[in-house]
């Protein structure tokens, strides 16, 4: 700050030595109790002030074009008021102390803000009106800071340290915010409304755990881009709204978090990395929307809604907490309606797992669900559609798998269950044509259930490898084709075909 003073004590001498301008003011006072007010109108007006001591109040009003103001406070108490009307300013306020205040305001055009605060009780507050502004705040403490920024390609940049709290509003197009948190408790507030914005808001606790990470963004306009980082080991908590056109939203959490992405419009798309015990709720509408959750620990929660449009993804990875590749207790809930060409993967490392994906009233849904672990649940639902296929795979003990896939054309139903005391069971039913249920289980008291009906062109594979298994294969239509083999001791099959052309092929063995 040393080094930023002495540059613009040069730059301000050689200036007001080099050419005839108008104003010139120089102030500087050392000792206690300082008050100085500088009123400046006209244009390429200069002010310089340096106060040194306790309770010291600056206020600079400069109106005109091409003002410079630069206030340097050191110690207790300083209040410093920058307000500059014209074209080209830019004001530095350096204040190091206690209970320190700034208020800065510039309205012009090309206008460059910076404001650094050293000390507790700390409150900075930054408001631009105008094109091509740049406000760059740094505070350690307790502090609070308000930016404030209406125009076009506009630049902020907050870094806090302390108790601190953030808010950030840009108006206009091509804003950036950078907002850097760290220390204990910390909270961000960002708006950003216009075309092109950019958001980066990091935040670190104090590694207590009742340190929390606290971070709002609301992002109205085109091609905005959010990116959210929060670690310690307090409770984090973002919520994100993206409003507008190709929205892009990337959140990283460890500890105890919690996130919440509302996107509507196109192109959206979400990255959610997620370490501890963590919840996610994740809510799209629009074209062309894309959400991917991975989490590592457990107890973890992820709701992912895509509604009101097409091309959706939607991908979740859980996963064991720390090293460990297993988890427990997470759970996974994936909505997709009203929409073409969704699709939705859960992988799922653990135990007690349980994943529910509903597809409906849209084409070409495609789901798949990998569950390794034990007591895992999926169930998925596709509806009105057609071209659907859905996957279920499990590996481990007490696994259940349910499939349901009605009033729709060409779908696939493929279930594999290893491992003990599996029910799988696929339905695809009214008028439906040219569906696949293909079943397989190995491991013991194992029991498949796969119906078919209204439909034409249908074969159902099952086969069962283990003990107490038993198969029931239903199918209503014409052309079907059953293959039923089970392998093991106690084997039942009770088996239906109604229509024409079908074919049945049974094999039991003990």
């Amino acid at each position: 700050m040393k080094k930023l003073v002495l540059s613009a004590a040069v730059a301000f001498f050689a200036t007001a030595s080099a050419m005839a301008q108008t104003n010139v003011d120089s102030s500087t006072q050392s000792g206690t109790g300082h008050e100085a007010t500088t009123n400046q109108d006209g244009s390429a007006n200069n002010n310089l002030l340096n106060q040194s001591g306790s309770d010291h109040t600056s206020t600079v009003d400069q109106v005109g074009a091409d003002n410079d103001a630069i206030t340097s406070q050191t110690n207790s108490g300083s209040e410093s008021t920058i307000n500059q009307d014209g074209d080209e300013n830019w004001a530095s306020v350096s204040q190091s102390g206690i209970n320190q205040k700034s208020t800065l305001t510039q309205e012009g055009d090309n206008n460059i803000a910076l404001t650094s605060q050293s000390g507790n009780g700390n409150m900075s507050s930054v408001m631009q009106d105008g094109n091509g502004n740049n406000a760059t705040t740094t505070q350690s403490g307790n502090n609070d800071s308000t930016l404030t920024q209406q125009g076009n390609t506009n630049v902020a940049t907050i870094s806090q340290t302390g108790e601190n709290w953030s808010e950030v509003m840009q108006d206009g197009s091509g804003n950036d915010a950078i907002v850097t948190q760290g220390g204990v408790g910390n909270s961000s507030d960002l708006l950003q409304d216009g075309n092109g914005n950019n958001a980066t808001i990091t935040q670190s606790d104090g590694y207590r755990p009742l340190d929390n990470n606290i971070s709002v963004a609301e992002q109205d306009g085109n091609d905005n881009t959010l990116s959210v980082l929060q670690v310690g080991t307090g409770g984090n908590s973002s919520d994100v709204l993206q409003r507008g056109n190709e929205n892009e939203t990337k959140i990283v959490q460890n500890s105890t978090n919690t996130a919440d992405v509302i996107q509507r419009g196109n192109g959206n798309e979400v990255d959610s990395y997620q370490f501890g015990t963590n919840t996610v709720e994740i809510n799209q509408r629009g074209n062309d929307n894309y959400a991917k959750e991975y989490a590592r620990g457990t107890n973890n929660s992820t709701t992912i809604n895509q509604l009101f449009g097409n091309n959706n993804s939607a991908n979740v990875r859980h996963t064991g907490p720390g090293g460990a590749t297993t988890g427990s207790n997470n759970d996974v809930t994936v909505l997709q309606s009203l929409g073409n060409n969704n699709e939705a993967g859960i992988v799922q490392f653990g135990s007690d797992n349980t994943v529910a994906i509903t597809q409906s009233l849209g084409n070409r849904n495609f789901a798949d669900v990998d569950q390794i672990g034990n007591g895992n649940t999926a169930t998925i639902s596709t509806t009105a559609g057609s071209d659907n296929d859905a996957i279920a795979l499990q590996e481990g003990n007490l696994n259940t798998a349910t499939i349901t896939q009605t009033v729709g054309n060409f779908n696939m139903s493929n279930i594999s269950q290893i491992g003990d005391s599996n029910t799988a069971t696929a339905s695809q039913t009214l008028f439906a044509s040219s569906n696949d249920i293909f079943i397989s289980q190995t491991g013991n008291s194992n029991t498949g259930t796969a119906s078919q009906s209204w439909g034409s062109n249908n074969m159902i594979d099952l086969m069962q490898s283990g003990d107490m298994n038993m198969a029931t294969s239903t199918q209503m239509g014409s052309d079907h084709m059953a293959t039923i083999s089970q392998t093991g001791g106690n084997h039942m099959h009770t088996g239906m075909q109604t229509g024409s052309g079908n074919v049945m092929t049974i094999t039991q063995s003990n």
